[in-house]
C-alpha cells in the first residue's frame, strides 16, 4: 500500500515536465522561440518584398504571383509547434486527472476505513495512513501543476495559445496572398 503510493509519486516527481533534465526542457523552449520567430519574419519579409515587388512593377499590389511553396513551408514548419502546444496542453490536463484520481482514492479509503464495515483495527489503520499518503501526493501533484505547468516557448500551454499561433500562421499567409494594403 504505502509504498506503491510512494513509489509511484517519486517516479511522477522525477518524469513530470521540467522536473526531468530541466537544462534540456529550457534548452529546447529557447531553440523553438528562436525557430518560431525566424519562420515567421522570414514569412513576412517575403510576403513583403512579394507585394513591394508588384507595386515596383506597375501593379496595385493585387494579384501578385502567390508563392505556393512558401505557404506551403509555413504551414509545413509551423505545424509541429501547434502540435507541440497541444501535447503539452494534454500533459497539464493528465496531472489534474491524477490529482482527481487519486483524491478519489482518498475519499475511498477513508469511507472505507469509517463505514464500520471493517472490524480489524490494524486494516483500519492501513487505510486511514494509506488514505493520507493518497492525500499528501495529490497534494504535491496539485502543488507541481501550480508551479511549474508544461511551457511551449515560454508560455503556459492552454488552447488559447493554439488560436494565437493558428491566428498568426493565418495572418502571414493572407498577407502572402492578398499583400498588406487593405481597402
Amino acid at each position: 500500500g504505502h509504498t506503491n503510493i510512494t513509489a509511484w509519486a517519486a517516479l511522477r516527481r522525477v518524469m513530470y515536465g521540467t522536473s526531468f533534465a530541466p537544462p534540456v526542457f529550457y534548452k529546447l523552449q529557447f531553440y523553438t522561440a528562436i525557430s518560431i520567430s525566424v519562420l515567421f519574419v522570414n514569412a513576412l519579409i517575403q510576403a513583403a518584398g512579394s507585394y513591394y515587388t508588384s507595386l515596383d512593377a506597375g501593379s496595385d499590389g493585387f494579384g501578385q504571383d502567390v508563392d505556393i511553396s512558401g505557404i506551403a513551408r509555413l504551414i509545413f514548419l509551423a505545424s509541429p509547434l501547434v502540435l507541440q502546444v497541444v501535447f503539452a496542453y494534454q500533459i497539464n490536463r493528465i496531472c489534474l486527472d491524477h490529482v482527481q484520481s487519486i483524491r478519489k482514492a482518498h475519499a475511498s479509503n477513508l469511507d472505507l476505513a469509517m463505514s464500520g464495515g471493517i472490524q480489524d483495527e490494524p486494516e483500519i489503520e492501513t487505510l486511514k495512513g494509506a488514505a493520507d499518503h493518497l492525500a499528501s501526493v495529490a497534494d504535491e501533484i496539485q502543488a507541481s501543476y501550480e508551479a511549474s505547468p508544461m511551457k511551449v516557448m515560454g508560455v503556459v500551454a492552454q488552447p488559447a495559445v493554439v488560436s494565437i499561433l493558428i491566428s498568426a500562421i493565418t495572418t502571414v499567409i493572407i498577407l502572402r496572398i492578398r499583400g498588406f494594403e487593405f481597402n
